[in-house]
C-alpha cells in the first residue's frame, strides 16, 4: 500500500522539476475521462476551481496527472491555464488528509477485487485480474479526488501530503 502511494509521488516528481503547466477548471463541474473522447469512460467529476498538473495538450483536450499515475482527460474548453505554485499545507491537516487518502486507496483495492475477483473457488481468474488493475486505478483517482474536494485542496498538493506521510511514517499509526 505504502509502495503505491510512494510510486505516485515518485511519478509526480518527474513533472515537478520541469517546466510545469497547470490548468484550473472554470465550469461548475466537468467530467474527467479515461481517454480524450467524450464517449470514453468517466473517471470522476472535477469542480470549478480544481487545479491539475498538465501532462499533455491536444486541440480539444488537456491530459492531467491524477493520483494513479495515469493521464486523464478534461475538455480544454472547461479549463484555463494558470500560474500555480504549491501552497504549504499545515502538518496536522496533511496528516488527516494522508489518513483519508490511505483509507480510500484501500477501499479502491477492495472495491476492484469485489468487482473483478481474481480467485473464484481457489482458481485464479487471469481475465478478472487484468480488469481489476485498471478499475482499481480508476477508483483510486475518483476516490482521492473526492478527498481533495472534501478538504478543499488543490490536487498538486498530493505530492507534498504523501511525501510528508511517508517521511513521518503516518501509515503506521
Amino acid at each position: 500500500m505504502v509502495a503505491k502511494l510512494l510510486l505516485g509521488t515518485i511519478f509526480s516528481f518527474c513533472f515537478v522539476f520541469g517546466a510545469n503547466q497547470f490548468i484550473q477548471v472554470i465550469e461548475t463541474t466537468t467530467n474527467i475521462y479515461v481517454e480524450p473522447i467524450h464517449t470514453s469512460e468517466i473517471v470522476a467529476v472535477a469542480k470549478k476551481g480544481d487545479i491539475f498538473l498538465v501532462q499533455e495538450i491536444t486541440k480539444h483536450w488537456v491530459g492531467v496527472f491524477l493520483f494513479s499515475g495515469e493521464t486523464r482527460f478534461i475538455r480544454k474548453k472547461s479549463t484555463t491555464f494558470v500560474d500555480y505554485s504549491n501552497k504549504r499545507i499545515d502538518p496536522p491537516l496533511a496528516k488527516t488528509v494522508f489518513s483519508a487518502l490511505y483509507f480510500v486507496e484501500t477501499l479502491a483495492i477492495d472495491d476492484a477485487k469485489e468487482a473483478y475477483p481474481d480467485y473464484i473457488n481457489n482458481t485464479f481468474i487471469k481475465t478478472n485480474y487484468l480488469k481489476q488493475i485498471p478499475f482499481q486505478q480508476l477508483l483510486d483517482d475518483k476516490y482521492k479526488l473526492d478527498v481533495f474536494h472534501k478538504f478543499n485542496l488543490p490536487v498538486p498538493l498530493y505530492e507534498d501530503i504523501v511525501t510528508f506521510g511517508i517521511l513521518h511514517k503516518w501509515y503506521t499509526e
